[in-house]
């Protein structure tokens, strides 16, 4: 986990973010440890227990992912980056998913939704339907228009959080 904590997302690491065969090394050995964890969890504890145990395991994980790899000071994103952050949540998803197989899928997915919404920001293109722009004139208008925003995008968040996430993507300190 410390190694995909130091990631630099502020720079484009593969040439393409949508190749699978570009996965970030340090993404490879935390998605072989939660893999392994949860199997082994699912075949000696009852569906009950492990949900609590797998929702409290989430939680860590997305507190911490959220800490030190998106609010940390040295932290900065480009929407490249945010592509490849949210990619890597889904590789986190789909690896609990296959590991948890007899849990609904998105029972399993649902603890992981900070991040999602996390990376929905952070991957806000330059130009298109919804734009870095449009969310930082958002973040900046007032509760009524970061609700407008957060609908359209599919996001719920403050005045605050989405200013603080706004703020991590290299674009704002332009």
């Amino acid at each position: 986990m410390r190694k995909l904590m130091s990631r630099r997302w502020d720079q484009q690491i593969t040439p393409s973010p949508d190749d699978p065969t570009n996965t970030h090394p340090s993404l490879i050995s935390a998605l072989i440890t939660l893999s392994t964890s949860l199997s082994h969890l699912s075949s000696h504890i009852p569906q009950t227990p492990l949900l609590r145990i797998y929702r409290y395991l989430v939680e860590n994980l997305v507190t911490h992912i959220s800490h030190r790899g998106v609010y940390s000071g040295w932290s900065k994103f480009t929407s490249i980056g945010g592509h490849s952050f949210s990619q890597e949540i889904q590789e986190f998803i789909h690896t609990s998913q296959t590991s948890l197989d007899q849990i609904p899928r998105e029972v399993v997915s649902r603890p992981w939704g900070v991040l999602v919404n996390i990376g929905k920001v952070l991957e806000l293109p330059n130009e298109g339907e919804i734009t870095f722009q449009e969310g930082m004139a958002a973040a900046w208008g007032g509760e009524g228009a970061v609700r407008e925003f957060g609908e359209r995008l599919g996001v719920e968040f403050g005045v605050g959080e989405l200013q603080a996430l706004l703020r991590r993507r290299v674009e704002c300190w332009r």
